[in-house]
């Protein structure tokens, strides 16, 4: 609940018991105790207690709230330990023998996952990464513990103007005894479109 939304309601009650206050002015009743404090009689009585109701109403329901969201946080964060870390990228094209490398890392912000960009760069025929191409970044990211999926921004630094690329990610954990892998495919929109495989290990 937002500080306006507790404001409002806070509000609303206090109305209410100034109305019922000068409305039944005639019936309402305080007296000073010295041991008890001021004592209401009347219908302004039953109007403080519906305010001292409505504020302990919103202490509970913020109490409440905060138990929840720290249960949410706490599912949404064991759920991402086992792909937190740094991973290798591994993209082929499916459209030509172009193959890439990007090094990157995942993290967790408050059970949030987040996803860290990289060096983007060609690979050889061993595969080990050679020629700069660029830069990228990740937009949003997703993962429900078996499937992850992602967008990005590429910023192709290789051509003679930088080149912006939007592009997306999607891929499923594999688990085995030599370790998790993503893998899947990928797409890249710019001037053109491309697509291909990739797959995602532990660096």
């Amino acid at each position: 609940m937002s500080a306006f939304q507790k404001f409002a309601i806070t509000w609303l009650a206090s109305i209410a018991v100034a109305f019922m206050f000068f409305y039944y002015f005639q019936t309402n009743t305080a007296a000073v105790d010295l041991n008890l404090g001021v004592k209401l009689g009347g219908p302004i009585a039953g109007a403080a207690a519906m305010l001292l109701i409505t504020q302990h109403m919103l202490a509970r329901y913020e109490k409440s709230q905060g138990e929840i969201d720290r249960t949410v946080r706490k599912a949404l964060s064991e759920r991402l330990q086992p792909i937190l870390g740094e991973w290798v990228a591994y993209a082929d094209s499916t459209q030509s023998d172009r193959k890439a490398i990007s090094e990157t890392r995942f993290e967790e912000d408050e059970g949030r996952l987040v996803l860290k960009g990289g060096v983007f760069r060609s690979r050889d025929n061993s595969g080990a990464p050679s020629a700069y191409v660029g830069d990228w970044n990740c937009d949003i990211v997703a993962f429900d513990g078996d499937r992850l999926a992602y967008l990005y921004t590429l910023v192709d630094k290789s051509a003679a103007e930088n080149e912006i690329w939007r592009g997306f990610v999607e891929a499923r954990l594999v688990t085995s005894e030599a370790g998790d892998v993503f893998e899947g495919r990928w797409e890249v929109f710019g001037r053109d479109h491309h697509e291909g495989k990739i797959t995602l290990k532990r660096a």
